[in-house]
C-alpha cells in the first residue's frame, strides 16, 4: 500500500501522515492506531510490544513467553478458551486472586 493510500485511509493528508511515520508529529490516537492495525493487518498489541516489551515480563524470556502465549489463545476455538480460563483460575494460588481475575474480565478491564 503507498504512503498516499495509508494516509487517506487514515484521514490523514501525506504529509501529517509522513510527520507520524518519522515520529516528528504527536503520537497516534488509539483510534487511529487501532485503525492502522485492522488496515495493516496486525493487532494493537503486537505494535504496544514492539514499543513496551518490560510491560509483559521481567526479562525479554518471560516478556517473549507471555506474547507467544497470547498468541497462541488467541487461535483457540471458543469452547477450548473456555476450558483453559476455567483451568487457569484453578491454577491460581489462592481464591482471592482467582476472584480477582474474573472479576476484572467480566468488569472489562
Amino acid at each position: 500500500i503507498s504512503r498516499a493510500d495509508l494516509a487517506h485511509l487514515l484521514g490523514l493528508s501525506v504529509s501529517v501522515y509522513g510527520r507520524y511515520e518519522r515520529g516528528s508529529e504527536a503520537r497516534l490516537s488509539i483510534p487511529r492506531l487501532i485503525h492502522l492495525c485492522e488496515i495493516m493487518g496486525f493487532m494493537p498489541l503486537d505494535v504496544i510490544f514492539d514499543t513496551a516489551p518490560h510491560l509483559w515480563g521481567n526479562t525479554v524470556e518471560e516478556a517473549e513467553d507471555r506474547m507467544t502465549l497470547m498468541k497462541l489463545v488467541e487461535q483457540l476455538p471458543q469452547d477450548t478458551m473456555r476450558d483453559l480460563i476455567r483451568l487457569l483460575r484453578r491454577m491460581i494460588p489462592g481464591e482471592s486472586a482467582a476472584d480477582a481475575v474474573a472479576t476484572s474480565m467480566s468488569e472489562g478491564r
